[in-house]
């Protein structure tokens, strides 16, 4: 089949712009294929940005809980400091977790979570108030 195409009886220009126009249409099918797929990221960056503010609430809550469970392990031992860690927990827990989470749209399972992670950090808090009397 090669040996059939005589390009050499075409004159010089012509093969320089039919490679011009071939080298031109990749480069449009490449830019093609590369927009489409920074499209495509770029919606996907949105979402993990919006978990991840999500992930990070969770995170903070959870440490909250822990604290409010070491003030009150504190308290047990008569430790004067258990007070304080307390409140510092409760207002870290109410700050940093419940108001980022309450402000995004979670589904129904983020929601079960969300309200295990609450009765658990009352019933933490329950019990302090329960050791300080």
């Amino acid at each position: 089949m090669i040996d059939k195409i005589k390009l050499s009886s075409i004159d010089l220009r012509p093969k320089i712009l039919l490679a011009f126009v071939i080298v031109a249409l990749f480069a449009g099918v490449a830019g093609g294929i590369g927009y489409l797929g920074v499209d495509a990221v770029g919606a996907d960056a949105a979402v993990v940005a919006e978990d991840t503010e999500e992930l990070d609430a969770a995170s903070e809550i959870i440490y909250a809980v822990e604290r409010q469970k070491g003030a009150i392990l504190r308290a047990q031992l008569g430790q004067q400091e258990a007070q304080a860690m307390l409140n510092e927990a409760n207002e870290h827990y109410n700050e940093k977790g419940v108001a980022v989470l309450e402000s995004h749209d979670l589904n129904e399972e983020e929601t079960a979570q969300f309200n295990e992670r609450s009765s658990e950090a009352d019933c933490w808090s329950g019990r302090a108030v329960a050791v300080k009397a």
